[in-house]
């Protein structure tokens, strides 16, 4: 029996009909595959424990190869942390268009030959929230010169005293205590 299993052709309509069976009753297989996670929960999370504690290096180079192939997506999912983390996101704050914003970036980059950051105009260090309107899209060594000084002038950027009012509101008390 296992020498008639192990055979390509056999392996190949096994396949086959898996896939189909698969398709067919695809809620049922679901559901089934639900209940046996939860019955057996212990056991499936010890084994993906034990794979990746046995795979680091395996991990590591996956890590690296899918935030090379997803460096926007890593650049905002890193941002909207440390903003969380200091207590600046803005609640109105849209992902997509900030996600948008690092595509941009990256493929100005490429286009120019000249690397490009998202920068936040009104720094998150001087008040500044993290909002998809507080970012703007700078070469990188002017971004780099900017820091998170407040007053700071650039032809490539936008000034934060032009960023709409519900943005300032921290600025303005550091002022007031300043």
């Amino acid at each position: 029996m296992r020498a008639y299993r192990s055979s390509p052709e056999v392996k190949a309509q096994m396949s086959i009909y898996a896939k189909e069976y698969n398709i067919k009753n695809s809620e049922s297989v679901r559901k089934r595959a639900r209940n046996y996670y939860y019955d057996n929960r212990k056991i499936s999370n010890n084994r993906g424990k034990l794979w990746r504690d046995n795979n680091k290096e395996h991990r590591k180079e996956q890590a690296k190869v899918y935030r090379k192939e997803h460096k926007a997506l890593c650049n905002t999912h890193c941002q909207n942390r440390r903003a969380k983390l200091r207590d600046l996101l803005h609640p109105d704050h849209n992902i997509l268009i900030e996600k948008t914003l690092q595509d941009s970036s990256i493929r100005i980059s490429k286009c120019l030959g000249i690397l490009h950051h998202v920068d936040h105009i009104l720094p998150l260090n001087q008040g500044g929230f993290h909002h998809h309107l507080n970012l703007q899209i700078i070469p990188a060594t002017i971004n780099e010169s900017k820091g998170d000084k407040l007053d700071y002038r650039s032809p490539y950027g936008i000034h934060w005293s032009e960023l709409p009012e519900f943005l300032l509101v921290n600025v303005r008390s550091l002022r007031a205590l300043g």
